[in-house]
């Protein structure tokens, strides 16, 4: 299924950027802009994740191109079924470049609930929302991490969050088809695909 998005989004913060993270550094790390200790490192299941199992509907927003206005569909699509009564989270697994808290105005830091997981940030009092802008010391330091590290921390913030019984989990995601999107198939592999594009040609043949 294709979406057509004639809007273009903007989710970087201005600013200069300092890559400081190294490759070994922990995970739980928040030491040169990683997540905070809050965030534990949990076990890798082969099934699926317990708080996963409490959502029903699970709806990945993809793109082949970036700048095709994805961000702008995913928290579109989360806000209007939250107002229409639904239970509603959206999870941005954009590693590297975050954008949901940019676009809903969300300046606070994810909080522990207990010593196993964190509580979502909440949008309008009922939208759950958790980003890894949200766990970042400096939202300005630049994230340099391998796949196995990425796939590791998506699996924490779909396993270690507080969702809660949800009707629907909307998934934001970095362009392309790499280690972000695997870990959260792997994670919720009852997942819907929503591809977003534009009409140039460039963009629907990486759609393709």
């Amino acid at each position: 299924m294709a979406s057509s998005s004639s809007s273009n989004t903007s989710g970087n913060t201005s600013g200069n950027t300092s890559a400081k993270i190294s490759d070994d550094a922990p995970v739980g790390s928040h030491e040169a802009g990683g997540p905070r200790r809050d965030l534990k490192e949990l076990k890798t299941r082969s099934s699926c994740p317990l708080q996963a199992r409490k959502i029903k509907h699970a709806i990945f927003v993809v793109s082949g191109k970036g700048g095709v206005g994805k961000s702008a569909v995913a928290v579109n699509l989360a806000v209007s079924l939250a107002s229409s009564g639904a239970k509603v989270g959206i999870l941005d697994v954009d590693i590297h470049g975050p954008s949901v808290p940019t676009l809903l105005g969300l300046e606070e830091r994810l909080q522990p609930k207990d010593s196993e997981t964190l509580a979502p940030a909440l949008y309008d009092g009922k939208l759950a929302v958790v980003s890894m802008a949200s766990l970042r010391e400096n939202r300005n330091d630049a994230i340099i991490w391998r796949g196995p590290k990425k796939t590791a921390v998506i699996r924490q913030l779909v396993s270690g969050v507080d969702w809660g019984e949800l009707d629907y989990l909307v998934i934001d995601s970095p362009p392309g088809t790499g280690d972000e999107h695997l870990a959260v198939l792997n994670a919720l592999p009852s997942a819907h695909c929503l591809m977003v594009t534009t009409p140039q040609a460039v963009a629907l043949a990486d759609v393709r």
